[in-house]
């Protein structure tokens, strides 16, 4: 027996299903049921689709009447430039980390030499 979970479409979840319901005895439908059927599913499908064209326009700041193709070849240069954005993100994470690492060294190296020069300066005053 099939589960009766809800589907997913791009304007989110949906509790409707598709198809017939499941069962047994059922009335065959008739061709011009079918057909009626059969031209609402493929409504909604277009419904979908458009939704989903409509939103990623929004996301992408794209007239909503722009072709589909040019639609998706923003998005491709959009997750591209994401993409490229983020791995210059991980390489100066990574130069940063460097640079604190070794500030980190340059400082634990100069903490002595300045100790040694406070106490130097701080008999040197009171020899006077």
């Amino acid at each position: 027996m099939k589960s009766e979970q809800p589907i997913r479409t791009a304007s989110g979840p949906s509790d409707r299903r598709r198809g017939r319901p499941v069962g047994r005895n059922r009335v065959p439908l008739t061709i011009e049921e079918r057909r009626a059927r059969n031209a609402l599913y493929e409504q909604e499908r277009r419904n979908d689709v458009a939704n989903a064209y409509s939103e990623l326009a929004a996301v992408l700041s794209v007239d909503s009447n722009v072709a589909h193709a040019e639609l998706l070849e923003e998005t491709l240069s959009f997750i591209k430039e994401r993409t490229e954005k983020s791995e210059e993100d991980t390489i100066m994470k990574r130069q940063n980390a460097k640079l604190e690492w070794q500030i980190q060294k340059l400082t634990e190296e100069v903490t002595p030499f300045q100790h040694g020069a406070e106490a130097e300066g701080d008999h040197g005053d009171r020899s006077e």
